[in-house]
């Protein structure tokens, strides 16, 4: 069994936490909204509360921050992972929060310069 300390990191952009709260909704259809964990030039991970509601295919998202000075409009992505992440004592039973990982794919100039800015003015710097 491999040990985290033996775990290979396979991501090509380095990922960086966000300073402030952003939040990731779903195009088309407006079916998922969540809340961004982390970000990268290449992709970013959000979770969502899972809903009854049949689920649409969504091929792009939007990504805004919190006090809406940034949002990078129709990013197209593919989804690369999703798990539960934990349930939510809340509702008439309990409701299930999930992570999603994403890779952006064929990324314009325009939403490639913004999604820089965002997360150069929205994430937290190196130390």
């Amino acid at each position: 069994m491999a040990q985290a300390t033996d775990l290979v990191e396979r991501r090509e952009h380095k990922r960086f936490h966000l300073s402030n709260r952003a939040l990731v909704v779903l195009r088309p259809y407006y079916t998922k909204l969540g809340r961004v964990v982390d970000v990268s030039a290449g992709g970013l991970s959000f979770t969502y509360l899972e809903s009854n509601q049949a689920s649409q295919e969504s091929f792009e998202l939007d990504v805004l921050s919190e006090d809406f000075t940034a949002h990078v409009r129709e990013i197209p992505f593919e989804v690369v992972s999703e798990r539960d992440e934990k349930k939510a004592p809340f509702g008439a039973g309990s409701t299930t929060m999930k992570r999603c990982g994403v890779k952006f794919s064929y990324l314009t100039e325009i939403q490639r310069s913004l999604l820089k800015s965002f997360i150069e003015d929205h994430t937290i710097p190196d130390a």
